[in-house]
């Protein structure tokens, strides 16, 4: 995921594939991240690069990023970065606080073998902030009889943009929650 949002570069069964991604989801990492650091300074800076990618401007900051100590300079190299390979070593280079946080998030890093809810995943095969390949591996990781993932083409992130081949799987999805409902109690009905 944090390699999607700094490069563009994702893996799908195996392959990089490369869709821009939305500067949005870089701007909220860069900038959720950039309130880590140590050094008040590098907050603000890093915090300003944010703003940067949000707005478009790209790699070459307008912000200088000489003398920043080292938890800043391994978050902007990271942010910085546009070869998916690097993506492993810089984030092994972020600092434990940055490293920590970024586990907490991350299904793969949990035991999920205690979740006992049905999920119901429904993912844009467009989606430009988060891969639909996230959901996949995430419903590969659990009990079939517990998962249901819904793939839509004409869906990116919260962004609907449904093609008749679309439909299909959507009211399926929206079925599949619509079942989960539970009854009214008789005294409110």
């Amino acid at each position: 995921m944090v390699g999607y949002c700094t490069t563009g570069y994702y893996r799908d069964e195996g392959q990089w594939r490369y869709r821009t991604p939305l500067p949005y989801a870089s701007w909220v990492f860069a900038a959720s991240n950039a309130g880590l650091l140590e050094q008040p300074v590098d907050r603000i800076r890093l915090q300003a690069y944010a703003r940067q990618i949000r707005d478009g401007v790209g790699n070459e900051s307008a912000v200088p990023m000489s003398g920043l100590a080292p938890d800043a300079q391994a978050l902007y190299e990271l942010l910085a970065n546009d070869d998916p390979k690097r993506v492993p070593v810089l984030i092994d280079r972020l600092s434990p606080r940055i490293r920590d946080e970024l586990e907490g998030i991350n299904p793969a890093g949990h035991d999920l073998s205690r979740l006992k809810a049905e999920l119901i995943l429904v993912h844009g095969r467009s989606d430009n902030i988060v891969p639909y390949t996230e959901s996949v591996a995430l419903a590969r990781d659990l009990p079939s009889e517990q998962v249901h993932l819904f793939l839509i083409d004409g869906f990116a992130h919260v962004d609907i943009g449904l093609e008749a081949q679309d439909w299909p799987r959507m009211l399926e999805a929206m079925e599949r929650l619509l079942a989960q409902r539970q009854p009214l109690p008789p005294e409110v009905r």
